[in-house]
């Protein structure tokens, strides 16, 4: 009796790789496995983000004025929250008065600590201090330098910031 029931199972398929679109499964599957890589034997694997995440990690460290954080990260930040920025403004920049604060002024205060440390963690991926936010107070020269840095690839491997976001060492 029992070796019949071991029978029966043996012989009983796999649900996953039964169905038609199992190929189509063991497919996605694979092509997430290839979005892993590593930069060394002990780190942890990467995985690619979507831009959304770039925009929450800045929420999570938002007070985290240390560290480096890459072009993708900056910018998809910068691109979300002005985004959302616009449509707060177009929705709701009618209650925007002096006697109340609105849903702008919220989320522009909300907004406040992550910018400065992503800008921060931003021009310490080019080596930079972030108190070269300061060289924006020299007019139009300033803010042109500083778009200049954003824009910059992260500085090869690791520098007095930490070790490079992407994982590529020199």
């Amino acid at each position: 009796m029992l070796d019949e029931l071991d029978t029966n199972q043996n012989s009983e398929q796999n649900p996953v790789t039964s169905t038609p679109n199992a190929d189509k499964i063991q497919e996605i599957s694979e092509f997430y496995q290839d979005k892993k890589t590593t930069t060394d034997a002990t780190a942890e694997p990467i995985i690619e983000r979507s831009p959304i995440d770039y925009y929450v990690e800045a929420f999570r460290k938002y007070a985290t004025f240390s560290g480096r954080a890459t072009r993708s990260e900056y910018w998809y930040f910068i691109l979300f929250n002005t985004i959302i920025s616009v449509v707060l403004v177009l929705t709701f920049g009618e209650e925007v008065s002096t006697e109340n604060i609105g849903l702008v002024d919220i989320y522009a205060i909300i907004t406040v600590l992550p910018i400065l440390s992503v800008t921060v963690r931003r021009l310490h991926d080019v080596g930079k201090s972030g108190w070269f936010l300061l060289i924006s107070i020299i007019p139009i020269i300033g803010g042109l330098w500083l778009l200049i840095l954003y824009v910059r690839d992260s500085t090869p491997g690791a520098n007095k910031y930490g070790p490079n976001p992407k994982g590529i060492e020199v």
